[in-house]
């Protein structure tokens, strides 16, 4: 429902909150859900980048994981990588490599 949609981004905006406070400069948080849904991906991170702006999203997909499941795998313009779950192989899910930057 969009009520828990709701709520589930609050909670994953939260960890990543406390994952970037956690991180070092040049680390890496992989930021993973079991959804397809934009605003539990691209929306949680955007807000994210918002309030820690040394942070980065890698757009940069290793080639096996782009073509291994070929048109099933989407990387958006954000670099959030996604599956969708009418794909009998798959379920849905999204899956963002954050980079902070190593001079912070």
């Amino acid at each position: 429902s969009p009520d828990s949609v709701k709520k589930l981004a609050a909670q994953q905006r939260e960890l990543l909150s406390l994952a970037a406070k956690l991180g070092r400069p040049g680390g890496r948080i992989i930021y993973a859900t079991c959804s397809p849904l934009k605003e539990e991906n691209e929306d949680v991170i955007e807000a994210f980048r918002r309030e820690y702006s040394s942070w980065s999203v890698q757009t940069h997909v290793p080639a096996p994981l782009a073509t291994e499941r070929g048109a099933a795998m989407q990387v958006s313009e954000s670099g959030v990588f996604r599956t969708w779950p009418h794909n009998p192989q798959l379920d849905g899910f999204s899956i963002a490599v954050l980079v902070q930057d190593p001079s912070r």
